[in-house]
């Protein structure tokens, strides 16, 4: 896996190479009745992503409209925080198990682009 490379595809160029605050929102929609699983894979994840270097804010919303979709939003200080955060193993634990719990034709949490 190169610098950019995580588990799901490569992190785009601008995020990765990003000097200055970066903010990245992704949304996931969980197949109905993993909703738990997908939550307790979450909340085993957030203290240690909390505690990285170069994270400034890391949440997690579920919709009170729709119990299955996820608002993921996180902050960091730059791109090479984002880079060492995805290749975390933890991070590479989550990145296995999240496709076998969202919904066929969910789209996967994305990158953003920085302004």
């Amino acid at each position: 896996m190169s610098d950019t490379d995580v588990a799901e595809g490569p992190l785009p160029a601008d995020i990765a190479t990003s000097t200055g605050p970066v903010a990245l929102v992704g949304q996931a929609r969980i197949l109905p009745g993993k909703e738990a699983e997908f939550e307790g894979l979450i909340r085993s994840i957030l203290p240690k992503i909390r505690q990285e270097d170069g994270n400034v804010h890391y949440t997690v919303n579920r919709s009170h409209e729709d119990a299955s979709t996820y608002l993921i939003y996180e902050e960091w200080e730059n791109g090479a925080s984002i880079v060492k955060h995805v290749q975390q193993p933890f991070m590479a634990e989550y990145f296995g198990q999240v496709p076998g719990l969202m919904a066929p034709g969910a789209d996967a949490p994305g990158w953003s682009s920085p302004l």
